[in-house]
């Protein structure tokens, strides 16, 4: 005897949640991290999709030909005209699970018509659209790789397409995105703008929180980036109280800041030193100590810039640190509002495909069909996408005409001899 109907449901509802529980179990113990950027779990059901299994995807040749079994020649290498690698994925996704749903179906072709109308404000769209990042896969590197600067600096750049184009945010919002998402990700980007440097300022992934921000990390930029007009000024000393001008403070890697002086003036400005120190005995800048004899002269080094080395060294150090602190800082912002971004994104990649799917309607003269719910199809002068595209150019494609009236003419027998068109015929329908 089968189980009562209520009782069966609960133990696939149950069944679920065990299933969801190792998934999550095998996800944390491999990552070795919390799963932030997962923002929402949902169960996918089959009943408004069309299955697809293997053999049809790969007769239809949706994801590769099978001339050269790769995306040549596929339909999704002819149709993907979208801008980034986060919505060819959505495109993907959309291919390989197409939906039945009356509704969903009519809200996609209503946004693609609609585009496909506004030609000129579409294509201003997706122009803009080729500079905007993977977002999602950058959130990811952020919230799970070495956090870098670099990575915030590109999400910012992306978000700041947006955010400094109105109509894009308006399209935004006229295909779902709500207003309290587009301030959540506007403050966040604002937040980016703000404490990172623009492009032209930033060379590394060290100094790069802007000037004003921090007065700490202001006065640690200053003697770390700055400090050259205080070994100016020493040199500019030493050259004052010896009357010698070719006196040179450089720095070599493995050996730090030395005072380097040709043997045609080691003689004055020993006895130079030597006088200075004897009328100033208070002053440290002239306790040198010989370093290196070399053929063309002498090195030599003071306390005073080995001092001034440490805490060049010591302000380098410390302002990595606390920039650092400073990025993790936004890291948990971006945690805070990661649904918030996932939905963002998820929007883009919506409008990403319905430009694009509407630009290359208008480029291949295609129309928006009339979706029933009756058992009636009729496809008048249908075209295979694939093959239309690599016929010469002095060859049309011929198109072809498909009717069925109702449930009781879901039967057709085509004969024809071989290579006229038979499979060619079939798939376009199909497809």
């Amino acid at each position: 005897a089968k189980a009562p109907r209520n009782q069966r449901r609960s133990s696939r509802s149950w069944l679920r949640w065990q299933v969801l529980a190792l998934l999550f179990f095998y996800i944390q113990t491999t990552q070795q991290n919390w799963l932030l950027n997962i923002s929402r779990i949902s169960f996918h059901s089959t009943d408004n999709t069309v299955l697809l299994d293997e053999v049809t995807l790969k007769n239809l040749e949706i994801f590769s030909s099978s001339y050269e079994w790769n995306e040549k020649y596929s339909l999704i290498w002819v149709l993907d005209t979208t801008k980034t690698a986060g919505w060819w994925r959505l495109f993907r996704s959309l291919l390989s699970n197409p939906i039945n749903n009356f509704h969903q179906l009519t809200y996609r072709h209503n946004h693609i018509e609609y585009y496909f109308y506004h030609e000129q404000e579409t294509h201003k769209i997706h122009y803009q659209l080729w500079f905007v990042c993977d977002i999602e896969k950058t959130i990811s590197n952020l919230l799970y790789r070495k956090l870098l600067p670099s990575g915030f600096i590109k999400l910012r750049n992306s978000l700041k397409i947006v955010f400094e184009q109105p109509f894009i945010q308006q399209e935004l919002l006229r295909i779902g995105l709500s207003e309290e998402v587009k301030k959540s990700v506007q403050s966040f980007y604002h937040t980016l703008q703000n404490t990172l440097k623009d492009d032209e300022e930033y060379s590394d992934d060290m100094n790069f929180i802007r000037d004003g921000i921090d007065d700490e990390i202001d006065k640690l930029r200053e003697i770390a980036f700055h400090s050259d007009k205080l070994l100016v000024q020493y040199q500019q000393f030493l050259s004052e109280i010896t009357n010698i001008s070719n006196i040179k403070v450089k720095f070599i890697l493995n050996q730090g800041y030395f005072i380097e002086i040709t043997n045609k003036d080691i003689e004055q400005f020993e006895k130079k030193i030597f006088e200075y120190q004897q009328n100033h005995p208070e002053e440290g800048k002239t306790n040198l100590l010989r370093r290196n004899t070399l053929k063309g002269g002498q090195r030599f080094t003071s306390p005073y810039l080995d001092h001034l080395q440490e805490s060049i060294l010591q302000a380098k150090n410390q302002l990595v640190k606390i920039e650092f602190n400073r990025l993790a800082y936004l890291q948990q912002e971006m945690a805070m509002i990661l649904s918030s971004l996932t939905t963002f994104s998820w929007f883009l990649s919506w409008l990403d495909v319905f430009t694009s799917h509407a630009l290359f309607a208008k480029q291949h003269f295609y129309i928006k069909p009339t979706i029933t719910t009756n058992h009636r199809i009729e496809i008048i002068e249908g075209r295979h996408p694939v093959i239309e595209q690599f016929l010469p150019k002095e060859q049309k494609f011929i198109p072809n005409t498909l009717t069925f009236w109702d449930h009781n003419d879901f039967l057709h027998i085509i004969t024809w001899p071989n290579m006229w068109g038979k499979s060619t015929y079939l798939r376009q329908n199909a497809l």
